[in-house]
This record gives structure tokens, sequence and C-alpha cells, in this order.
């Protein structure tokens, strides 16, 4: 009977669990498109999108100074943000910082020897 199963020539496994020699395999997961696993189980709709916050920008500023562009490592103090997403952040951080100053004078550019913005430098 069943009892007698499992003992010898059985490959593994309790019994009636689906796990003996005749259970199919496991559906093998792929990755989305995106690369990164897991991010919302490789299909469907996507996450809504939720605002960064000041805490999320200094976390990220102060890891990048810390160990640099290393993002799975940053995202891993972010839970619920991805390597992407925390890249792009970075990127739309330092666009932010290039839009506050104002540009170099023309004047900066000539007393440190250079050429200014109009005469690019060959």
């Amino acid at each position: 009977g069943q009892a007698d199963r499992g003992g010898e020539g059985g490959e593994g496994g309790a019994k009636g669990d689906g796990s003996g020699p005749d259970a199919a395999p496991p559906p093998v997961r792929r990755r989305s498109s995106t690369g990164s696993a897991g991010e919302d189980g490789g299909g469907g709709a996507k996450r809504e999108r939720i605002g960064w916050t000041q805490a999320e920008d200094a976390i990220i500023i102060s890891t990048v100074r810390e160990i640099g562009h290393k993002w799975y490592r940053i995202a891993q103090r972010i839970p619920g943000r991805t390597e992407h997403a925390i890249r792009n952040r970075w990127q739309r951080l330092l666009r932010m910082v290039e839009d506050t100053q104002p540009p170099p004078s023309p004047s900066l550019f000539q007393a440190v020897g250079g050429a200014g913005p109009e005469e690019p430098a060959r």
C-alpha cells in the first residue's frame, strides 16, 4: 500500500506532497525585462508611483558618498525602491543641483585661462 512507499527506490519528498518522481517540475520564474528580480512578480500591473521623501534623498546622497554608485547596496537601505529607481533619482538630484546654480560668468573662464561657454576649447 501507500505506507510501504518512500523506503527503498523512492526519490525524495514526503508522501502525498506532489514531490515524488511523477510530480511536475516547479514553474520557471522569469526575470522582468528591466532585469531586476521580484519587482512585481514578473508581469501584470505596474506599481503605483510614490513620491521620494527627503529622508530617502538623504540616504541616497550619503550612501553614494560612502560607497559610490553601488545601486544594489543602496537599494538594500531603502525598502520598496529598486536599483533602477534609485539610480534615476540620483541622476535627477544631480540635475536639480545643476539647475539651481547660475551658469559661470565668462570672466571666470578668462580668469582661469579657459574658453567661455560660447567658445568651446579645442
